[in-house]
């Protein structure tokens, strides 16, 4: 599966690592005062929007270390880049999180991502 970018950069996606994200309705109950009738809710419900989307953790490879350094200088700032998926989504994102979780050898990086709605 190899349809992942981060801006212009291709991501080598590790199979199963990957699942398409979503967004959770933000739902508030609202308390109002007590009516004299206890048959009825003293509360309301809002819907507040939804919340940003945001994928699962994934597991990219890297393979050099120009790679690594880039990848997390756009964590540190929270850099604004197009990140899309072979599933149709296509987003303007930053990078949530990422960690390295595997060196494999020589220069070859598992790294943990996390990618966020901008």
């Amino acid at each position: 599966m190899n349809n992942f970018t981060w801006g212009s950069t291709d991501l080598s996606v590790i199979d199963g690592s990957y699942y398409p994200p979503h967004a959770k309705a933000n739902i508030e109950e609202i308390e109002l005062i007590p009516a004299a009738d206890n048959t009825l809710p003293n509360s309301v419900l809002q819907q507040g929007g939804r919340g940003r989307i945001e994928t699962p953790a994934f597991i990219v490879l890297l393979y050099n270390f120009e790679q690594l350094n880039a990848l997390f200088a756009d964590d540190l700032s929270k850099v604004v880049r197009i990140f899309t998926d072979p599933y149709g989504l296509s987003m303007s994102a930053i990078i949530k999180e990422a960690e390295i979780s595997n060196w494999r050898h020589d220069q070859v990086f598992e790294v943990k991502l996390i990618i966020m709605e901008a």
